[in-house]
């Protein structure tokens, strides 16, 4: 990504629009990230009954109806080979 912004300073016709193209670049890899995190936060990993509640309410936060859910151990069981 350095080398690609080296190369647009190059064509940039100025400063500003060179200032330019390196900030939507940062937010583009801003948005990935978030993308990403979102894909597989970090509380999925340690505790998905965790993960499962915090999606549901930030989606119901969101929603104009009311969003809740009931999680048991049980259903959350998977096998080593599925874990992996």
């Amino acid at each position: 990504m350095a080398r690609d912004l080296k190369a647009l300073e190059a064509q940039a016709e100025d400063e500003a629009e060179f200032a330019a193209l390196v900030s939507r670049s940062n937010e583009s890899v801003q948005t990935l990230r978030a993308i990403c995190h979102n894909l597989r936060p970090p509380l999925l990993s340690n505790n998905p009954t965790l993960a499962l509640r915090a999606l549901v309410e930030r989606l119901d936060a969101q929603s104009p109806a009311p969003i809740h859910i009931e999680v048991s151990a049980e259903s959350l069981c998977v096998s080593e080979e599925t874990a992996l």
